[in-house]
């Protein structure tokens, strides 16, 4: 005689699907604000941040980059600081960076100045030395990074009053007549919560899947990341080409990265491993290739030095009117009719804010 599953029943107010940067700082916001509710994290790995936040290269965007997104600049440009603000013992120094307008761009000189300018983001004219010759003008700003290792930890902390579960990963989520859902574990386990943020980046879609809800349009961009030792000359510095052949040196905690349009590659949402999607014995042929298209607008590369490489990922959103995508932070609330159940589709790390007003006001109601 077979033996029957016992369904072990556990209640939560509030019930975050993912341990990332983007599902911890939901669940403590809300904890924080909502002291008498029961909060929790599910998260399918043994850790918190691992996947994109555990890949994440700690640099703080302000927005310089995105001129072709003005949404997302503008998302950076105030997220930015108010992450200094929160997160003040993660954030690093700032960062002397230079940025390139090449003559292939899309954007010309003057139109760069007038888009910092408008997002109050201060731009200085550079010497273009650092630059190839077909890189037309140069500015310089301040940049800065965040301690990945610090900002997890001050996490950690403030999730005190949120009950974590690590190796929880969500099946299925199934809808219950009183609004509440229930969370079907692997196991068998049924987890009830009154609202749910689904907060699972790359794995929104396949848990939709599984739950027969509708599919949110995104797509993952999977990217590989070359760290290299530059020359002294660059060595406290960061250099991005932008909106033509993009290809950046941004400095990190572990070394400068060295990051291209050639060294990414589309692939689809339900990607279980990162790593699948870059073959080992082809790395050193890779960073070959990447410093011969690169070095002719970054000269400073045929003198850097391999030191490894990265694989990470972010999600993109795709307007379905236009076929444009961005990978701008939005909460997705009341997500195709189905009452307390909500998208947090993440986007740059200091663009966590962006999400809390939405999230809070759901809870408020």
């Amino acid at each position: 005689m077979g033996v029957r599953s016992v369904l072990i029943m556990v209640a939560y107010d509030v019930v975050v699907i993912g341990g990332g940067y983007y599902g911890c700082f939901v669940a403590y916001q809300v904890a924080a604000w909502f002291p008498t509710s029961s909060v929790a994290v599910l998260e399918r790995a043994d850790a918190l941040f691992t996947r994109a936040s555990g890949a994440n290269r700690g640099q703080l965007h302000q927005g310089y980059a995105y001129s072709a997104d003005l949404e997302l600049a503008a998302q950076c440009a105030r997220g930015s600081a108010v992450f200094a603000e929160q997160f003040p013992g993660a954030v690093g120094a700032g960062t002397s960076t230079v940025f390139g307008v090449h003559r292939d761009s899309e954007i010309s000189p003057d139109g760069y100045r007038e888009f910092c300018r408008d997002l109050g983001l201060p731009l200085a004219p550079w010497p273009s030395r650092d630059f190839g010759p077909d890189v037309v003008a140069s500015f310089q700003s301040v940049e800065r990074t965040f301690d990945n290792a610090r900002l997890a930890a001050i996490m950690v902390e403030r999730l005190a009053g949120v009950d974590v579960r690590l190796g929880h990963g969500v099946n299925r989520v199934v809808p219950r007549d009183d609004g509440s859902h229930d969370l079907v574990m692997a196991d068998g386990t049924v987890i009830t919560a009154g609202v749910v943020y689904n907060a699972t980046f790359a794995d929104i879609n396949p848990l939709h899947d599984r739950s027969c809800f509708p599919r949110v349009p995104l797509r993952t961009e999977v990217f590989l990341h070359f760290l290299v030792g530059v020359p002294d000359s660059c060595h406290d510095a960061g250099l991005v080409v932008i909106r033509g052949p993009f290809a950046s040196l941004m400095p990190s905690n572990a070394g400068h990265v060295l990051a291209a349009t050639g060294l990414r590659t589309m692939a689809t949402s339900d990607t279980e491993s990162l790593s699948e999607y870059v073959d080992p014995g082809q790395i050193d042929k890779t960073y070959a290739e990447a410093v011969r298209e690169c070095s002719g607008y970054l000269p400073a590369l045929l003198d850097s030095v391999y030191q490894g490489h990265s694989i990470g990922t972010r999600v993109v959103f795709t307007d379905t009117r236009t076929g444009g995508t961005t990978s701008r932070a939005m909460p997705l609330t009341d997500f195709a009719g189905i009452t307390n159940y909500h998208v947090v589709v993440g986007g740059k790390v200091p663009c966590l804010v962006e999400v809390l007003e939405p999230v809070l006001a759901v809870v408020r109601r």
